[in-house]
């Protein structure tokens, strides 16, 4: 059996707006279908976002730590 634990974000985290790769936070049109940061990531909007509310999910259960990349 898989023990599965749900995690609650905020609402207002910036999940589509994050880079999933350097972390740096830009805005974007809705009609924006693909991320794309000045690191060279280029992704899916809907992935990248996924990505972000996996990280943030797990951050938050204490599973993974938040490594601060702006420092």
């Amino acid at each position: 059996m898989v023990r599965k634990t749900v995690v609650k974000i905020s609402c207002w985290e910036p999940s589509t707006k994050t880079c999933s790769s350097c972390g740096q936070v830009r805005m974007m049109e809705l009609s924006q279908r693909v991320y794309a940061c000045e690191c060279g990531l280029t992704i899916d909007r809907d992935l990248n976002a996924a990505l972000n509310i996996k990280r943030a999910g797990l951050v938050l259960s204490g599973d993974v730590y938040q490594i601060d990349k702006a420092a």
